[in-house]
């Protein structure tokens, strides 16, 4: 997703670009045969059990972004965005 980051007086002068981590998912090592195999045996009860595979945050890194003041100043803030996501 994109967002500008403000402190109620400043506003990021640049767009902020980050994953949003989401939704459902599959892990990649069950992929190749989940579908009536092993794994997909051990993916379905997982899921009859009432625990899906959820896509979360993996990878963050810490970024510094200029912020710009309605009096004309600005502000250097550092920020976490998230790098990668995912499936636990």
């Amino acid at each position: 997703s994109t967002k500008y980051i403000s402190d109620g007086h400043c506003t990021s002068i640049n767009p902020i670009k980050e994953l949003v981590c989401a939704g459902e998912c599959l892990p990649a090592q069950m992929l190749e045969n989940w579908i009536g195999g092993a794994h997909g045996r051990k993916f379905w009860s997982r899921r009859n059990g009432n625990q899906d595979w959820r896509c979360v945050n993996d990878k963050t890194r810490t970024q510094r972004i200029q912020l710009q003041c309605q009096d004309g100043s600005t502000r250097t803030y550092k920020i976490t965005v998230v790098t990668s996501c995912k499936c636990k």
